[in-house]
């Protein structure tokens, strides 16, 4: 039957077969979606037109129509141009959907052969009024049973959501993502159109039951998406605050154990400058009566070295003095008066050498002793520190915020001498490590 009716919907009216044409490819043309390799499909602008009519003519029941219009294989590439629509009339509905009946056919024949002469069966079209456009066993069977040949195409258009889609069927159906819309003079559908108007029924007047709940369907869709979209960006902010709070705290942390460690810090450092000026201080009187000893020990010694060369110049002299005697060959009788002369002036010139030397030495150890005279009187006896207690000193103290042992012992004492006591009654090792708050024993 399917052979009967393809090779019968490509005759004309006269009967007798159409010579091929060359198909020309319309240039006047909008897209639609993606356009696949393999197929493109032209839809003439009136035929999209009066379909949609078609199918918005009562959105209650599902309706059929014939696409019209010429096919060509290009090498790998199949052509459709739609330029005409026929409205599906004397179809049998069963279980709520659309058959097309011998009847049908019959009608569309005649007006193929009355409006499209010279054209094909290029498909058929389906409306699904709030159903979307997904293909169905109902579709399989429709399309198997009249539509046998391989370019013939299914389209799918529910009116209410407004959408279109066009199949191919390759053992399944398989989307056609594109196609396109052109426009042309098509005087051959503008007449089909006029002679068959689509008549807005009453019931179109009013929003129909279907649209209504499609509408509150899709509402409620873009309510939930937009609630879905308004909990990513609540959780997304939550996660970069809880974050943020994190590394605050983190910081916290480490500033209040940087600020730990510098109190502890500044702690030993006040401690060490205390005992080092403490230090200093008592070791100034020292240093200086240290130092005068030495210079008094200094200029002894040198007195002695003086006093020590003289000695040693006179016993050479009184050496050499011998040694020249036992070196004289032994003179005769006749010099002896002279000799003896000799020896009386050269004693005598000894003798005053060591007077003047004497005299010398004296005057060195005077000197000494009057630069030694202003040393000792320089010389003090070492002050002792008293510790002068206040009488109103308290059993305990609680140490303050900006407290070391130190101060706490000049308050207290008058001197920074009493923090070793405070440790040692308090049983601390360190005097850096006391926290505000604490409470210590005072000696």
């Amino acid at each position: 039957m399917n052979e009967f009716l393809q090779n019968e919907f490509e005759i004309d009216s006269s009967s007798q077969k159409v010579p091929k044409k060359e198909l020309s490819v319309p240039t006047n043309i909008k897209q639609i979606g993606e356009i696949q390799e393999g197929i493109q499909i032209y839809l003439e602008d009136y035929v999209h037109t009066y379909l949609y009519q078609y199918a918005r003519w009562d959105t209650k029941k599902e309706r059929l129509a014939v696409l019209i219009g010429t096919y060509e294989q290009r090498e790998e590439e199949e052509i459709l141009l739609i330029s005409g629509a026929i409205q599906g009339k004397f179809i049998e509905i069963e279980k709520g959907q659309p058959h097309f009946t011998r009847e049908a056919w019959d009608y569309i024949r005649e007006k193929q052969r009355q409006y499209f002469p010279g054209t094909q069966i290029l498909g058929w079209m389906h409306t699904q009024p709030g159903y979307g456009m997904v293909a169905t066993s109902f579709h399989d069977i429709q399309h198997e049973t009249w539509f046998g040949k391989s370019y013939q195409i299914l389209y799918v258009i529910d009116p209410i959501g407004k959408q279109d889609q066009f199949y191919q069927w390759k053992e399944e159906w398989k989307e056609v993502p594109g196609y396109f819309i052109y426009y042309d003079r098509n005087e051959k559908m503008h007449d089909y159109m006029l002679d068959h108007r689509v008549i807005k029924s009453k019931v179109l007047e009013e929003p129909e039951d279907v649209i209504v709940q499609y509408r509150k369907q899709d509402r409620y869709r873009k309510q939930e998406a937009h609630q879905k979209k308004i909990i990513h960006m609540l959780t997304s902010f939550s996660a970069i605050l809880l974050l943020i709070c994190l590394v605050m705290g983190i910081g916290l942390i480490y500033n209040v154990e940087q600020i730990q460690r510098l109190q502890e810090a500044l702690n030993t450092m006040d401690y060490t400058y205390t005992n080092l000026f403490t230090q200093i201080k008592g070791d100034t009187i020292e240093g200086v009566f240290a130092q005068e000893i030495e210079k008094v020990e200094n200029e002894d010694e040198d007195f002695i070295k003086v006093k020590e060369g003289t000695d040693s110049q006179t016993s050479q002299i009184v050496k050499e003095s011998v040694e020249k005697k036992e070196e004289e060959p032994q003179q005769s009788v006749e010099d002896q008066g002279t000799v003896k002369e000799q020896e009386a002036s050269q004693q005598q010139e000894k003798e005053e050498v060591v007077e003047e030397e004497e005299k010398k030495s004296q005057e060195q150890s005077v000197t000494v002793e009057e630069s030694s005279e202003p040393s000792q009187e320089k010389q003090e006896p070492e002050i002792k520190k008293e510790v002068v207690r206040n009488p109103n000193i308290p059993e305990q103290y609680t140490i303050q915020k900006g407290d070391n042992l130190s101060n706490i012992s000049y308050r207290f004492y008058n001197t920074t001498d009493m923090v070793d006591a405070i440790l040692q009654l308090n049983n601390l090792s360190n005097p850096n490590k006391i926290y505000a708050g604490k409470t210590i024993q005072l000696p």
